[in-house]
């Protein structure tokens, strides 16, 4: 056998990498690790670890992944079920919102629509708000005062034209029926006469 001579130098860098090696080999994940950059510098090399670890970490990876589309997966249907609530939630409130104004103000169909259009458009949820909003913006019209055409103004009676019959009439609280029927009478006649001219 040939004989090999090393130096001093030469032999303590060895020693000091066989010992870094050593240490590597005795940590379980450096070990694996030294393994697969063994396998990278030559393919056929042996690592029966890293395929026994490759062989358990598949099966848990896959089970991993599976678990994480599940957890993500509730996480969604569960953000879903609490916007839907939120959204039903909102959405009675404003049907009873509506149905208080229709009850206390006779609300329309077309003033529904009206009401409705304005809260899409403006971005309002309170229809009390909008109510409050359109009854500003169209107040209500000035009653209407009975002029001299065709009304009846029983607190303004002027002399001779049968003030007695309506004294005799309050005195009477409207039950003298004799009285009521000749008034009635008095008033159809007045109509007949005043339509034919």
């Amino acid at each position: 056998m040939p004989k090999i001579e090393v130096d001093e130098v030469q032999f303590q860098q060895d020693a000091k990498l066989r010992e870094v090696v050593q240490n590597i080999m005795k940590h379980p994940k450096a070990r694996l690790l030294v393994q697969e950059a063994h396998q990278m510098v030559d393919p056929n090399a042996a690592a029966p670890e890293l395929e026994m670890r490759k062989i358990v970490d598949e099966p848990v990876s896959a089970l991993t992944k599976k678990l994480d589309e599940v957890t993500k997966q509730l996480a969604d249907d569960k953000a879903d079920r609490e916007k839907k609530e939120k959204l039903d939630t909102l959405s009675g409130t404003i049907e009873a919102g509506i149905a208080k104004i229709r009850r206390e103000n006779s609300l329309t169909a077309k003033g529904e629509e009206t009401l409705r259009a304005l809260m899409n458009d403006k971005g309002i949820l309170d229809p009390e708000i909008a109510w409050a909003y359109i009854e500003k913006q169209t107040p209500p019209a000035a009653p209407t005062m009975p002029g001299g055409t065709g009304s009846w103004n029983f607190l303004e009676v002027s002399a001779g034209d049968g003030s007695d019959d309506i004294k005799r009439l309050i005195e009477s609280k409207g039950e003298n029926e004799g009285l009521l029927q000749k008034m009635a009478n008095e008033a159809i006649q007045e109509v007949r006469a005043s339509s034919r001219r």
